[in-house]
């Protein structure tokens, strides 16, 4: 599964991921004061949300197996 992500910033990382029919780009103000502090955001769209692969399997194990990988 591939997943659609947002970089802001460099610096040390920081994953954000959004909630139940969220997407990352719901965090990017956050993400954009966040890289002016000095970090690397990776704002992820998790499976079947934003910009992801839209796939008929969903659930929360296969949410977490996709970041995993």
């Amino acid at each position: 599964m591939i997943l659609h992500s947002q970089i802001v910033g460099s610096g040390r990382p920081v994953v954000i991921l959004h909630g139940f029919l969220g997407m990352g780009d719901n965090w990017r103000s956050l993400a954009l004061s966040m890289a002016e502090a000095g970090f690397q955001v990776h704002l992820v769209d998790q499976r079947n949300h934003g910009r992801s692969f839209h796939h008929p399997e969903f659930n929360y194990e296969l949410l977490t197996q996709d970041f995993k990988a």
